[in-house]
């Protein structure tokens, strides 16, 4: 085997790992589920064992004015339907992005759980059947519910009652923002009498810690929009649990804890906790003075009627004071970049996480895709046309490249004849053919250096493309090529390829394999056709093959393209070189370094 062949094989293991590496560390950031041990070891879970008897009772105080309704309050962009029953939110819709049948994307799912977020808890009593009254102030467009609940403590010396007022206030801003405020105020002014104590245990049979005391706990969920057909496909859509803690803590992926645990508690005290979809996201950022550690968590425990159980819960912490009064931020909306920098106050922007080696040139690139698209209204087209401009940017380094292989090939007789020469005198051997290479002005790399230089184009786009938000649903081709930002497919398959995961036939990967095996055979040369040469020829479309099947359509047509203009751009070449006196340009090497007595003539 050859030292060029030896060569390339590194190369191409290189960029292969190269591209694992990478791909995990920043586009696949789920880390592996947590080990038997590390479950023994740390707080996992928030379960709630059977009240202890606290002696406080909680009935509604009667109020003949009350009655079920909805009600439904619209902004520039979300449409929010309200229940009196429960003071809940049962639908948030956003208006500028549609699901797949036309309709607005719904933002909560229920199922059938008839379960919904913000339900108030007291203990083990909840609100959720209770009637509220409700009033809307659109000045300052602020939704209110409240109700009046008699509280009955029953202690060693007889009964004390006392009247509360609950009121939950909800206020839409723009750029998907909801305040939610919760008040707790005791009408005699004396101390709130709500107090009670849940267990937060771990998997740790030694834990001794007391019952945390509380005042109250709610959640979001059941279930984040869009509503699903089927379970989450990772390569279609994905569910990251996140939060962060501080600009020193930073982002925090947890959700290989939560998916192997299915309900836990964040150790730390979070700025925000984040269920982040890969088109939406829901955050929320509590009052951070009225949360001690272990008392926000997720929870995707499997629930019966619904699809993919991903909710956030909160339990508030027991203070002595006659008004409570805390007030939560939420985003709901589009998992945008540019959206979510509105909201940096909050620190929002942290949910996505960012490349800082491939961020620019994904942004620049973007920039590049968006052009395009407002030029001939087809992210396919525009796609196309990207990869066209990229291709004629970085003609003249690939030009110079297939110059180097060439004199490289040609003088292989040569570096053959060195090999013999000096093989037991391996210094003696780089030094004459450094010498060699100097003389012909031949950089051994520069081969190798187009794609090199392209690599980080093709991670960037690897990002992008698969996650881009406006290629949502893009179509190219109707009836095949439906969504560029998820893999294609001609016919489903009624079962699973065993270890690859596959259940479908994409066309478009097929295609990718054809051109980029064809633009092999057209670039080699009479030198290159060794059997390791043809290995490594025919290995990495394989391997790209193997790469690309599930990828987005969007990354799969940029890779096809790329090949297509590879071939015409290798038969120019070729055109170019065999015009010169009708030969070819190893030919005319050759004969040019056998006049320089370089390489010998063969007879």
């Amino acid at each position: 085997m050859d030292r060029n062949t030896i060569l390339a094989i590194i190369i191409s293991v290189g960029i292969f790992t190269v591209f694992m590496v990478i791909n995990y560390t920043f586009f696949q950031p789920t880390p592996p589920p947590v080990t038997g041990e590390e479950k023994r070891e740390e707080t996992v879970g928030e379960d709630i064992s059977k009240e202890k008897s606290t002696g406080i009772t909680i009935v509604p105080v009667e109020d003949e004015k009350l009655f079920e309704e909805k009600k439904t309050v619209s902004t520039n962009e979300v449409d929010v339907t309200f229940r009196t029953r429960g003071g809940l939110v049962t639908s948030i819709q956003l208006k500028k992005y549609k699901d797949t049948d036309g309709s607005p994307i719904e933002m909560i799912v229920s199922g059938e759980t008839n379960e919904y977020p913000f339900e108030m808890r007291f203990g083990d009593y909840s609100t959720k059947s209770d009637l509220f009254h409700f009033k809307h102030s659109r000045e300052e467009n602020v939704s209110e519910f409240s109700r009046d609940y008699r509280i009955i403590e029953k202690t060693e010396e007889g009964e004390n009652e006392s009247i509360i007022t609950l009121i939950k206030s909800f206020s839409f801003s723009e750029d998907y923002l909801l305040e939610y405020r919760v008040s707790i105020i005791e009408k005699d002014g004396g101390n709130i009498p709500l107090k009670f104590k849940q267990m937060l245990f771990s998997d740790n049979k030694d834990d001794k810690r007391e019952p945390k005391e509380l005042l109250y706990t709610f959640s979001f969920g059941p279930q984040i929009g869009p509503p699903l057909d089927k379970p989450i496909d990772e390569k279609i859509d994905k569910r990251r649990y996140i939060y962060f803690k501080g600009y020193k803590g930073g982002r925090k992926d947890f959700t290989g804890e939560v998916k192997s645990k299915k309900k836990v508690l964040i150790k730390d005290s979070p700025d925000w906790v984040a269920i982040e979809g890969k088109y939406f996201v829901v955050i929320a950022r509590p009052p951070l003075d009225k949360f001690e550690k272990e008392q926000i968590g997720f929870d995707i425990t499997p629930m019966e009627g619904l699809i993919d159980h991903s909710e956030i819960f909160f339990n508030r912490s027991y203070e002595r004071l006659p008004r409570i009064d805390d007030t939560y931020k939420f985003y709901i909306g589009p998992n945008i970049k540019d959206i979510l920098k509105t909201h940096t106050d909050y620190g929002f922007d942290k949910v996505i996480s960012e490349n800082i080696f491939l961020d620019w040139l994904s942004e620049l690139l973007k920039l590049l895709l968006t052009f395009l698209h407002g030029l001939v209204q087809n992210w396919g087209v525009a796609i196309i046309l990207m990869t066209i401009i990229i291709k004629i940017l970085f003609f003249p380094l690939t030009q110079k490249g297939f110059k180097s292989t060439t004199k490289m090939q040609a003088l292989n007789p040569k570096i053959e004849e060195l090999k013999t020469k000096y093989k037991d005198n391996p210094q003696k051997l780089n030094a004459e053919m450094a010498t060699l290479y100097k003389k012909e002005g031949i950089n051994p790399l520069m081969g190798c250096l187009p794609m090199l230089i392209q690599l980080p184009i093709f991670f960037a786009l690897y990002g992008l493309l698969g996650n881009y938000f406006d290629l949502r649903g893009a179509v190219f081709i109707p009836g095949w090529i439906t969504d560029l930002s998820s893999p294609e497919s001609i016919f489903r398959l009624p079962f699973t390829i065993p270890f690859l995961g596959w259940a479908d036939v994409r066309a478009l990967p097929l295609i990718m394999v054809g051109t980029f095996l064809f633009q092999q055979k057209v670039s080699q040369t009479p030198t290159s056709t060794t059997n390791q040469m043809k290995i490594f020829m025919y290995a990495m479309p394989v391997i790209f093959f193997f790469f690309l099947y599930e990828q987005s359509s969007g990354l799969v047509l940029y890779w096809t393209v790329q090949n297509i203009l590879s071939i015409f751009q290798q038969m120019y070449i070729n055109y170019v070189q065999k015009k010169k006196g009708g030969k070819g340009l190893i030919t005319s090497l050759k004969e040019e370094l056998v006049k320089k007595n370089i390489i010998k003539k063969k007879k």
